[in-house]
């Protein structure tokens, strides 16, 4: 007779019973990373068996499941900016057991998939932020695939999408008398540090003049006094 062997309620082999009625067989574990598994056997008639014998089925006896567990530790700033690269570092921890070669890892912005690696126990990865990216609050999702006897895992951080407040430092003189040129000098940073070839515009009235900022942030333009300054 045909006996369907079952894990957890699904048929995943078949046996012959033999001439005693007993049978043996071999079941594949799938790869499900549950601590335990319900196993059973299944007989119901079919050809000439039917209408002569009952369907049975054995009780269900729990199989405990040995497997690797993976911890995803994610390390990522709670602030980016658009258009700047969003740092993740990672490691994995396997606890006592043996320390996997390599893993393949998917990264998930608010569910989309945006970038993949491969790595071993410690990891890093510069994410581009799109200058588009909606301001405000995002869910970044880190997921690691199972591997043979390597459980997934997955680390989930929320991110919120700013802009960068820069500041503006000047130094002008207190006194002044016009007609008057005076050099006017100062700074543009934020909290990322200071602001590379940034555009300043310096007004008068209706004169202006616009100059960039230098590698350290600082600038300096010739105009009277009086000004505004407006940081493009």
């Amino acid at each position: 007779r045909i006996v369907t062997l079952l894990l957890n309620h699904s048929p995943v082999s078949s046996v012959l019973t033999g001439n005693d009625g007993v049978f043996h067989g071999e079941v594949p574990l799938p790869y499900l990373y549950a601590p335990e598994m319900k196993a059973q056997a299944l007989y119901y008639p079919v050809g000439n068996d039917i209408g002569q014998y009952l369907g049975s089925s054995s009780p269900a006896v729990t199989v405990k499941v040995l497997y690797y567990d993976t911890g995803l530790n994610l390390d990522v700033a709670n602030t980016a900016y658009p258009g700047r690269e969003l740092l993740l570092k990672g490691s994995f921890d396997y606890g006592n057991n043996p320390v996997a070669a390599e893993r393949s890892l998917s990264v998930y912005w608010d569910g989309e998939l945006v970038a993949e690696l491969t790595a071993a126990d410690n990891f890093s990865l510069e994410l581009p932020v799109s200058a588009n990216t909606r301001l405000g609050k995002h869910r970044l999702t880190l997921y690691v695939a199972p591997l043979g006897r390597y459980a997934p895992a997955q680390s989930v951080a929320e991110v919120e999408v700013t802009r960068i407040a820069p500041v503006i430092e000047v130094d002008t003189p207190g006194i002044v008398l016009l007609p008057f040129t005076q050099d006017i000098r100062g700074k543009v940073y934020s909290s990322l540090g200071p602001l590379r070839n940034a555009n300043v515009e310096i007004k008068l009235g209706d004169w202006k003049v616009t100059t960039r900022t230098l590698d350290d942030g600082t600038f300096q333009a010739r105009l009277g006094t009086g000004m505004s300054l407006t940081l493009l």
